[in-house]
Order: C-alpha cells, then structure tokens, then sequence
C-alpha cells in the first residue's frame, strides 16, 4: 500500500504561468486560477492521480507484508531520497533499517528507483503483517523542473476549465493533453 504522509507545498505551475497562458493581467481572479491550477495538477500527481508520478515534492510511505525477493520498486517517481526503512521486529518493535545494508537505485534519475541489498547482506527478521515495512521517501520534481510537457499540459487543462467554467464540456479535453502526457506515464 501506497500513502501519502506530507502533501506538495507548491503547484506543478505558478499562478503567474497560469495567467500569462490565460492573458490575465489583473488578480481579481487569482484565487479561482489558482483553485483551477490544484484542479488539474492534482488530477495527474501522486497516489491519487493518473500519471503515475509525483509532480510536486511530497513524502511518500510504501508499506509492504516484507522484503521478497529481489529489488523493492518505489512507485511514483522520481524518487528525491529514501528517508527511512522501518521494520516491526520479531519481537513486535519498531526498528529503523541500518541505511549500509541497502542501496537506492535510480535516485534523483526521474527514472522508476528501486532498493536493493549491498553486497553479503541480508534483512532484518521481521513480524509478519500488512505493514511490517515501511519506506519512507522523498518524490517529485523541484519546484520549477517538472518536464516541459507535463507543466504544458496542466497550463491547457487549466484554460479549459477557465474557459468552460459553466460545466459545458465542449467536447471534453483537449487531444493535445493526452499527447503531451503519454510519454510520461508510469505504469505498473
């Protein structure tokens, strides 16, 4: 199971990007552009959205039965850092995974990253459950590095909601969003 544990502080795009696609000069309308930016950034990132892919920094929790075999894929990248592996213990305590007997692959790559176990190392023993690991990590793009297209895409879905505010679809969203996106998608 995937959970969110922070939220994004910052939008896929800034209110002043969104007004300059829009051509708005004044702000009597910012806070119904900016309710339109969350719209549909949040429509795309994170665990709720359909893009497979955190946009914004946000911390992310992967809780799993245990360790498998083989590498652990952290869904949603890219992943920024892994900030803790926890374990419930044989003996029903929390521990906290020594970060010298893991390595995290494709970090800060915008790639899909993965851990793994350093060479002749082993897991620790763990109680068995629904969450006896627990990952903590870092995901999303630095504020102002989400890729090109996924910030266009968000700008066009933000006029389209501006331009049909009235709840008419006109012949629903834009092809060129699903264009711009595709590339991007992560899936499973």
């Amino acid at each position: 199971m995937l959970a969110r544990i922070i939220p994004p502080t910052v939008q896929v795009v800034t209110l002043a990007q969104a007004k300059e696609a829009l051509r708005i000069d004044g702000d009597d309308e910012n806070a119904l552009i900016e309710s339109l930016i969350a719209a549909a950034g949040g429509s795309l990132d994170g665990p709720d959205g359909t893009l497979g892919r955190a946009l914004a920094p946000q911390t992310l929790e992967l809780r799993l039965q245990g360790f498998g075999c083989g590498s652990i894929r952290l869904p949603l990248p890219p992943c920024i850092s892994v900030t803790s592996i926890k374990v419930t213990g044989t003996d029903g305590a929390e521990a906290t995974v020594d970060p010298a007997i893991y390595r995290v692959l494709n970090a800060g790559t915008g790639l899909v990253a993965s851990i793994e176990l350093a060479y002749g190392k082993s897991w620790p023993s763990i109680r068995a459950g629904s969450d006896a690991v627990r990952i903590r990590y870092e995901a999303g793009y630095a504020e102002g590095e989400v890729p090109g297209p996924i910030a266009r895409a968000v700008l066009i879905r933000v006029a389209h909601l501006y331009e049909n505010r009235g709840g008419s679809n006109q012949g629903g969203e834009p092809p060129a969003v699903e264009a711009l996106l595709t590339p991007f998608r992560v899936t499973v």
